[in-house]
């Protein structure tokens, strides 16, 4: 049995129990990469949360992103409805938006 990882809180200087983070992954014709991403996220313990943020992707990747997320609970998918990719950079700040925990990881 693995013991218990506690994270010390820079700011509060409180010791918390557990870390729950938000993986954003944007996403863009990454059909080829996109399972083994995903793959590596979920066996982290502390990731709680994977946002895919499809950006205007031409190929099977959005039916991928939300084939994942019927497989998963912790996948949330968003689709960016837009006639131009808008970037790597737009689509993180959009999934810190939308994300729920303190930590996030791109």
């Amino acid at each position: 049995m693995r013991p218990p990882i506690f994270y010390l809180g820079v700011i509060t200087g409180k010791i918390k129990e557990k870390m729950s983070i938000s993986v954003i992954i944007p996403v863009y014709n990454s059909s080829n990469t996109l399972e083994k991403a995903v793959e590596s996220c979920l066996i982290q313990n502390e990731v709680s949360e994977i946002v895919l943020i499809n950006d205007v992707s031409n190929d099977n990747t959005l039916e991928l992103c939300i084939k994942l997320s019927n497989l998963y609970k912790r996948i949330k998918v968003v689709n960016v409805d837009s006639n131009i990719n808008l970037g790597a950079g737009n689509a993180r700040n959009l999934g810190i938006l939308i994300s729920k925990n303190d930590y996030i990881a791109f």
